[in-house]
């Protein structure tokens, strides 16, 4: 039905478990191949309705024109494969061009299985792509080698650019985030949460990219996990900007933002409290580091507010009660809130 089906049509997947015969799209074998402006949907929408079945030896999905959309199935299961050439592959959906909507990932160990440096993961985010009001939850990554690179073994999406909104990420622990980022495109994360993420890197694993903003995350939360909330490889010859707008960052016993190389943070109307890491509870050191908060709260982290390596910009900045204050030497105060309230707390003053 789908094969055969025109621009506009909406195909109803039948409630219960499906599986797909082989198409080859994109190199990829094994794949349900929506590559034209249809709706391929459960009857109710309900995703507990519909699951997919992937356990034989299929990728999955994959959506590649617009207006191309999946809604509201449940992925529980699939293929890990080793490749023969240097690449990650989706192995749920390949979102290329269209949108994903209203799908559950869950109860997956995405592993690594090949001979050279592979990486496995459910979702493969492109440029002209969207998730949205999707879950991720009680997923695991691990190699099945030493030295997996980053790049290729990541968690719950790989995004090379495109939207993801309104989707949950919980008890999962994967390798690399739950969102691994690369410098292809810029990638949005909006809406999301983020919660109970154990292992690894962090939360979200954001790669370098050539003096660009490549990260843009607005009115998240990241809260209650135990590993860094955004880790950061960034250029070591770049400022690569990551950009943070209206989001919260509280009760992570781990530091909220860390990495390697020369990134830029940009803190714009966030929240930061109440997150434990054991020597620095805002910011870790990292080579050259630039940050600048703005309209923000900070209250309750423990260590140093920032790192003392680098240069802070605190723009209308309200720092209360955390471990330590930022070092003067390194600190560029341009505005400070003070009112009466606060007289007797920790504040960023000249």
């Amino acid at each position: 039905a789908i094969a055969s089906s025109a621009d506009g049509d909406v195909v109803i997947l039948p409630d219960g478990t499906n599986s797909f015969a082989a198409v080859t799209q994109d190199e990829m074998t094994n794949e349900l191949a929506i590559t034209k402006a249809v709706l391929v949907t459960s009857r109710s929408g309900d995703p507990k309705d519909v699951m997919i079945d992937l356990g034989g030896t299929g990728y999955g999905f994959t959506l590649k024109a617009p207006g191309a959309r999946l809604r509201g199935v449940t992925f529980t299961s699939f293929k890990n494969l080793g490749d023969s050439t240097y690449r990650a592959l989706p192995r749920c959906v390949n979102v290329v061009t269209g949108a994903v909507d209203g799908c559950v990932f869950r109860d997956m160990t995405v592993a690594n299985s090949g001979t050279k440096y592979r990486g496995a993961h459910p979702v493969q985010l492109w440029s002209a792509g969207l998730i949205t009001g999707g879950v991720f939850s009680n997923l695991t990554s691990k190699a099945s080698y030493p030295g997996v690179l980053a790049d290729y073994q990541c968690g719950a999406i790989f995004a090379q650019g495109g939207v993801i909104s309104n989707s949950q990420f919980f008890a999962c622990s994967m390798s690399y985030g739950t969102v691994f980022t690369t410098a292809s495109a810029m990638t949005y994360i909006e809406d999301c949460l983020f919660s109970n993420i154990t292992g690894g890197s962090g939360a979200v694993y954001a790669c370098c990219g050539s003096s660009k903003t490549l990260l843009t995350m607005r009115r998240t939360t990241v809260a209650n996990n135990s590993v860094t909330a955004v880790y950061m490889k960034a250029s070591s010859s770049n400022r690569d900007t990551y950009l943070f707008e209206d989001c919260i960052f509280t009760n992570n016993s781990a530091t909220v933002f860390s990495g390697e190389g020369r990134p830029c943070v940009v803190c714009d109307r966030c929240l930061i409290a109440d997150n434990t890491g054991s020597k620095y509870g805002v910011v870790a050191p990292v080579q050259y580091n630039v940050q600048t908060f703005r309209n923000c709260l900070m209250c309750g982290n423990t260590g140093k507010t920032v790192d003392t390596v680098g240069h802070t910009r605190a723009v209308n900045v309200l720092a209360q009660k955390n471990g330590q204050n930022l070092p003067s030497e390194n600190i560029e105060i341009m505005t400070s809130i003070y009112q009466e309230e606060y007289a007797d707390e920790e504040i960023f003053r000249m």
